[in-house]
């Protein structure tokens, strides 16, 4: 079997999906298209890869969420995102599938960009509590340093006044 298997698993349920029609028309063109380049440019790393692709999505979730996801992809790209969401929910998938549709990978992809902006949005705090603690630091000690020089100015007139004595 081998590093292959899920490739050909994939290429035969993908074959079996396009003859019964449950393979959407842009994603059977994608296939068609790898497949002639395959046969023309003796290059088959695009056809083994969205095979593979599909074939990762049977082997984690099975061949019904396998022939669902070959309905909702509309691009070979989408059988790449379908595959991880496969690898990540395991035999969850389908029932995602089936509830979501192609929102499923929408809505994964767009998870991702808003973490990805609350972690920014995080760091930009982070940066500017640190700027601020910065400041406030320089600021003390500043008025510390000023306190100080005050203070060396005032003790000769302090020890004065704290010498004399008041008129009775």
């Amino acid at each position: 079997f081998g590093g292959a298997t899920p490739a050909r698993l994939g290429l035969s349920l993908a074959k079996a999906a396009r003859k019964t029609g449950r393979m959407s028309p842009p994603l059977a063109a994608a296939f068609g298209r790898s497949l002639r380049e395959a046969v023309t440019y003796k290059n088959a790393d695009g056809l083994v890869r969205h095979a593979g692709d599909v074939g990762r999505v049977q082997a984690k979730s099975g061949s019904q969420a396998a022939l669902d996801a070959l309905k909702l992809a509309q691009e070979p790209r989408d059988l790449a995102r379908f595959a991880r969401l496969a690898e990540a929910k395991g035999t969850k998938t389908r029932a995602i599938l089936k509830v979501a549709g192609r929102a499923a990978i929408v809505l994964t992809v767009a998870a991702f960009e808003l973490a990805s902006s609350l972690f920014a949005v995080l760091l930009a705090a982070v940066g500017f509590c640190a700027a601020v603690k910065g400041a406030a630091e320089r600021l003390t000690r500043s008025a510390i340093r000023m306190g100080r020089r005050r203070g060396r100015r005032l003790r000769p007139q302090r020890r004065a006044l704290a010498t004399a004595r008041p008129p009775v």
